[in-house]
């Protein structure tokens, strides 16, 4: 069976457009990239405590990747997953899972202040 050949939307670079899948029915890019590749966002207000980091590394140890980083193609930026690279890179990992999004300035300043407190609504 001949493999089919997915378009990749037009706004993912060239230069990683081979390590990304594109789901066409969810408007999706996943991709698998060097976590030095990709720039924090100076507008991310979180602080990663040792305790928090600490717990996330014996957990990944333990599972490995649960979750991908969220990383916008247009201003070059984190959305989410910023304790995660960092933990990345500090221990020469050469590739992080990322989900690859589009979206304006105004739109990731509002998905950096929204993401995580809208799984903070659930009630225990």
């Amino acid at each position: 069976m001949a493999k089919t050949k997915v378009k990749i939307p037009s706004y993912i670079p060239k230069s990683i457009a081979s390590q990304v899948s594109y789901f066409e029915e969810l408007d999706l890019c996943i991709a698998v990239l060097d976590p030095k590749s990709l720039s924090e966002n100076p507008k991310n207000w979180r602080v990663h405590t040792r305790r928090q980091r600490d717990v996330y590394k014996a957990f990944k140890e333990k599972h490995g990747w649960l979750q991908c980083a969220i990383y916008n193609l247009r201003t070059e930026r984190l959305l989410d997953g910023h304790m995660r690279i960092d933990e990345a890179i500090k221990n020469k990992e050469d590739f992080v899972p990322v989900i690859l999004k589009d979206v304006s300035e105004e739109d990731e300043n509002e998905i950096l202040a929204n993401l995580d407190n809208i799984g903070m609504l659930a009630k225990r």
